[in-house]
């Protein structure tokens, strides 16, 4: 085994979940059972992570829709690919952890420039 990382007790997926290696040398991960979207470096610190906004209704209904399928990195030139094929509608939508919003195209591509790559 090259690299490891255990979370907290419970940390376990029993039918999805993910990992994606990033050219930084961080590891990406989604815990779909929970939810959760984060990136850990190599000495096992969490840059960031994202918890599916229902987490919060999770006790009412079980955990049906809460579940994070798949999450994948794309590349700076991934991202302005598929936003220029957007470039002529005004706006687009942009997931923030907290809500989504429209904003312009241009805006949308600075904003993955300014904070979403790593």
């Amino acid at each position: 085994m090259v690299w490891r990382y255990e979370d907290r007790a419970g940390f376990f997926s029993a039918y999805r979940a993910g990992v994606q290696r990033l050219p930084n040398g961080n590891t990406l991960i989604a815990e779909s059972d929970a939810g959760r979207i984060f990136e850990v470096t190599p000495e096992k610190e969490i840059v960031w992570d994202y918890y599916h906004p229902f987490l919060a209704q999770r006790g009412v209904g079980g955990t049906q829709g809460l579940h994070v399928y798949r999450a994948t990195r794309y590349s700076e030139t991934q991202v302005e690919n598929v936003l220029a094929a957007w470039a002529d509608d005004p706006v687009v939508a942009v997931a923030s952890p907290n809500h989504i919003h429209k904003v312009a195209y241009g805006a949308a591509l600075q904003m993955y420039r300014d904070g979403l790559r790593g």
